[in-house]
């Protein structure tokens, strides 16, 4: 009899932990800043920076979107999203990665951009700079950041 007594004790705290648990992950997930861009907006939006006014997108394509780096916040934020899908408490879309080479005029700069997607909006963003010096880099870097307010940016 003790021994169902504890048992009951011990399935019952795990299930109230699990419940504290999950409660918590879902109100990190649900309070989390929403990207304001999709996928389709990220071109034009590069355009607006002043110092890439001639540039060319030489090349996009589609990547695959682990190759992305970001911070253990964002990982977790994406763990936490995936679990939510696979519990059908939310619908959280497909992950893609998109790949931009651009090309500043004639010069030998380049940049590769690459774009974390989930669905049709945009997560997070890699960048790395080709041919550039780097206080034009960071010039670059903070004009992107604020464009890309909610939208975390790493350089690779």
């Amino acid at each position: 009899m003790i021994t169902i007594v504890k048992r009951t004790l011990a399935i019952s705290t795990f299930l109230f932990l699990n419940s504290i648990l999950f409660s918590c992950l879902f109100y990190m997930y649900m309070t989390s800043e929403r990207p304001l861009y999709t996928s389709k907006d990220i071109v034009d939006e590069i355009k607006r920076l002043e110092e890439l006014s001639s540039i060319k997108i030489v090349d996009e394509h589609g990547i695959n979107s682990e190759i992305m780096f970001f911070s253990y916040e964002h990982k977790i934020k994406n763990l936490i999203r995936r679990i939510l899908d696979k519990t059908s408490l939310t619908n959280y879309g497909s992950e893609s990665g998109n790949e931009y080479r651009i090309a500043l005029g004639e010069t030998s700069k380049r940049i590769i951009f690459r774009t974390f997607i989930i669905g049709d909006h945009v997560y997070g963003i890699n960048i790395r700079f080709l041919n550039f010096e780097q206080n034009d880099q960071e010039i670059i870097f903070i004009k992107l950041s604020k464009i890309f307010r909610n939208i975390e940016i790493f350089t690779f």
